[in-house]
């Protein structure tokens, strides 16, 4: 009978790992004044599609002031910065330790989640491939309907 329920997990654990992943269908893109409404004045926290080589871990949390500034947080590292909404990406400059040119987002949501794709990686405005999504984000204190995304 153990065999039976071990063998059952064995069957039935990748079909959970289907219902996580997102499709096309399931994200709606986030263009020009609703891109900057549901950033504005707020703090996100998010994960990486995989961890960072710098931290050594994939979580980080920032602030998007109203003003177009941002505080930034990703392990032991902070930095300040500015952010910007073009049609529709959204766009990153820091100042401190992450400087290094402008990182630039199209960006969709599921839920209550929000799904940052790098320019390169959308065809007819949609991503190529839904599931290698750079980062996800949930506005801090909501409730979490990500997948392995904690608020």
């Amino acid at each position: 009978m153990k065999t039976f329920f071990m063998a059952l997990a064995l069957i039935l654990l990748p079909l959970g790992a289907l219902a996580n992943d997102i499709t096309a269908d399931d994200l709606s893109p986030l263009t020009g004044d609703a891109l900057t409404e549901t950033f504005k004045g707020v703090t996100m926290h998010g994960t990486y599609k995989s961890p960072r080589e710098r931290t050594g871990t994939s979580a980080f949390t920032e602030t998007f002031n109203a003003d177009g500034t941002t505080h930034y947080s990703e392990g032991k590292i902070t930095d300040t910065g500015n952010w910007v909404v073009t049609g529709n990406t959204i766009c990153f400059a820091y100042n401190g330790e992450l400087m290094g040119g402008t990182s630039c987002f199209n960006v969709f949501r599921a839920g209550n989640c929000y799904y940052s794709y790098g320019l390169g990686q959308l065809k007819s405005g949609y991503p190529v491939r839904p599931n290698s999504w750079s980062a996800k984000t949930i506005v801090k204190g909501e409730y979490n309907t990500c997948d392995d995304l904690v608020s």
